[in-house]
């Protein structure tokens, strides 16, 4: 089979490799598609970010996945051979200090998904979940990072009528647009800087889209609140900058959710007497936690397919990596 193999700092080679065997418990899936993630570019990019623990030497990429179940493993009955499914790109333990207080985002045993930017992977069989026929492989692809971002909705405990910022209008920040505006805020705002994703805001109906580039969004945000702030800022960059812009236009007694995923190596100053003053609350949003099947009940129900703006065959990996990372597109999928 052809998958695509990452050696280091942009050197995704597409090669031939071993079709897995398929083991107790596992599940082939013949891939139809996988989302690039955002930390597939930061991998590609070099970025040791470390989320999870990744063997060394060369390693197939990809956890967005959607496909056709291929074979199932001895003592697999949640699926069988021909089922369209995705899947969550990890299983947790179930055993350690975070999963027996349903922390499972936090697993310290996690067993990882990989590779699905190829023409098959494999996947534990308690994380395969089927879709419903009515359902396109397309929009199943999203279904992972959409229970990421459902998290985030839940973390910033977004009220009916409330104003909600979302800076970053990538994959991640499209999605938590569509989130907030269905969990009850009443005005969004969108911040980012390439024209083509403001575009797909505005066809999702955002409310004030800025260009942080050729606007102040804090001015723009005290014109549009009275000078109030919003009531919750999505950070979905993942870049110091953009996280204490977020802190700065969030209201006293807001709320602020860090989604993006910043280098380690980066670093960000605050005023603890600011936090203390204006009651901030900070929150980090790391992957999901119980959201995936919630999440996938949305796969049907939000406009997603504006979001995948560009599909690549895995032979021109490498240009839809380039598409990804540097802000041409929404959503890339690479269909093997």
């Amino acid at each position: 089979m052809k998958a695509a193999m990452l050696y280091g700092r942009h050197d995704l080679r597409v090669e031939d490799r071993p079709v897995p065997e398929v083991g107790p418990g596992q599940v082939l899936l013949k891939v139809s598609y996988c989302g690039i993630c955002g930390s597939d570019v930061h991998s590609f990019e070099g970025m040791q970010a470390n989320i999870h623990p990744r063997p060394a030497g060369p390693r197939a990429m990809g956890h967005e996945v959607a496909g056709v179940v291929a074979e199932v493993g001895p003592g697999v009955a949640t699926c069988r051979p021909g089922d369209r499914v995705t899947c969550i790109p990890w299983a947790t333990c179930g055993a350690c200090y975070y999963c027996r207080r349903g922390l499972v985002n936090h697993c310290v045993d996690k067993q990882l998904l990989g590779g699905a930017m190829a023409e098959y992977c494999l996947a534990p069989a308690a994380t395969v979940h089927r879709i419903p026929d009515s359902l396109s492989l397309e929009r199943a692809a999203l279904a992972e990072p959409l229970s990421c971002c459902l998290w985030a909705i839940d973390l910033a405990a977004i009220g009916s009528g409330a104003t909600v910022a979302i800076i970053g209008a990538g994959t991640m920040g499209l999605l938590l647009l569509q989130l907030a505006k269905a969990s009850g805020a009443a005005r969004t705002v969108i911040s980012e800087p390439h024209a083509a994703r403001r575009a797909v805001a505005a066809q999702l109906g955002a409310g004030l889209i800025v260009d942080p580039r050729e606007t102040d969004l804090l001015a723009a945000v005290n014109q549009l609140t009275d000078g109030i702030g919003v009531d919750a800022a999505l950070e979905a960059v993942g870049h110091p900058a953009t996280v204490a812009e977020a802190m700065r236009i969030t209201r006293r007694a807001g709320t602020v959710v860090i989604v993006g995923v910043a280098d380690p190596a980066a670093r960000l100053e605050v005023s603890p007497f600011d936090i203390y003053l204006r009651e901030l609350t900070i929150r980090g949003c790391f992957t999901r936690r119980l959201t995936f099947d919630r999440g996938l009940h949305w796969l049907g129900a939000l406009d997603l397919d504006p979001i995948i703006t560009h599909i690549f065959p895995l032979t021109e990996v490498n240009q839809a990596m380039e598409y990804a990372r540097t802000g041409q597109a929404a959503k890339v999928l690479i269909a093997p």
